[in-house]
């Protein structure tokens, strides 16, 4: 959690990374 909130609030190269790993993962659980 704490690395997550870290990440949203920092706008740099982290932020973009957990912003695609979040986005993979949530298609990750969509897809079969």
């Amino acid at each position: 959690p704490y690395c997550g909130l870290y990440a949203a609030r920092e706008d740099s190269t982290i932020n973009r990374v957990w912003r695609d790993f979040h986005t993979a993962s949530q298609h990750a659980l969509l897809l079969p």
